[in-house]
């Protein structure tokens, strides 16, 4: 059984939706796909509860490849207050929801959980990176296309994570994140303190996290802010922005599940 962690709202159902497509696609191991998250209309009318018509739709796709599926969703509110009401950080460029990961270890019963967020493709087997021993490292992931060259060669990104709870609960980095960001506002939140935290990280290849380009050996495609260099300029192009991945980011890798999206949200 696989175990895949997303974080957010209703309003980025669409994400899920293209995501477990895209897992059912390629892999028929059975998996549960962990959903954290919260009501927070006082702070955004669109911040919303993924509703449970939608997890019974994602349920029912991921179904389709392995009947013993599933799809969990935890409701984090009062943990999240209880950590970070009056945050400044709830007020960045950034929902408040990519910060819910920092809960994980508290929510859920594992020792090992993918993370990824809700703008990535899957278009490989994921066995591999699930069978990566992970050791006393407290999580792995791929150094950030941007990140690496204007912020440190370190710095991972943390849309693709593989998390090792175990070590994380012993460690108590999720702790440690939650009260850096009680104090201090970031441009990029819980991604910076992961990565300021965190006391042994594994790097990954490229392929489990790709954010620029596309190549065929691609397993995770993370459609994440990047720079086009020709002409230069930024981006962020979302992978439901069917027109726009294909004439701005020219990939038509998935769009056997593009169709298959419109037929669905019809």
């Amino acid at each position: 059984m696989y175990n895949i962690m997303f974080c957010c709202n209703d309003a980025v159902y669409k994400g899920i939706l293209l995501a477990a497509l895209s897992y059912r696609k390629y892999n028929k191991e059975a998996v549960t796909f962990h959903i954290l998250t919260m009501n927070y209309e006082e702070l955004n009318k669109n911040y919303i509860c993924l509703t449970e018509e939608h997890r019974i739709k994602l349920e029912e796709i991921l179904k389709e490849a392995n009947p013993e599926s599933k799809v969990i969703v935890y409701n984090c509110r009062e943990a999240y207050l209880n950590a970070l009401k009056g945050s400044q950080n709830n007020l960045s460029s950034y929902t408040p929801y990519t910060m819910l990961r920092l809960l994980a270890d508290q929510y859920i019963n594992l020792d090992k959980i993918l993370y990824i967020d809700t703008d990535v493709m899957i278009y490989n087997s994921l066995e591999e990176l699930f069978n990566i021993d992970m050791g006393d490292y407290e999580y792995a992931g791929v150094r950030d296309y941007l990140g690496r060259v204007f912020i440190n060669p370190r710095y991972i990104n943390a849309g693709v994570l593989l998390l090792n709870l175990k070590r994380i609960r012993e460690t108590k980095l999720f702790e440690k994140c939650l009260n850096a960001l009680k104090v201090k506002k970031y441009s990029f939140p819980d991604q910076t303190v992961l990565n300021k935290f965190a006391l042994k990280k594994k790097f990954l290849p490229t392929k489990y996290n790709m954010q620029h380009g596309f190549k065929k050996n691609c397993v995770i495609r993370h459609f994440c802010k990047t720079i086009l260099w020709r002409p230069f300029y930024v981006v962020n192009i979302k992978q439901w922005e069917f027109e726009r991945v294909h004439k701005v980011l020219h990939i038509h890798a998935f769009d056997d599940i593009f169709e298959e999206y419109n037929q669905i949200t019809k």
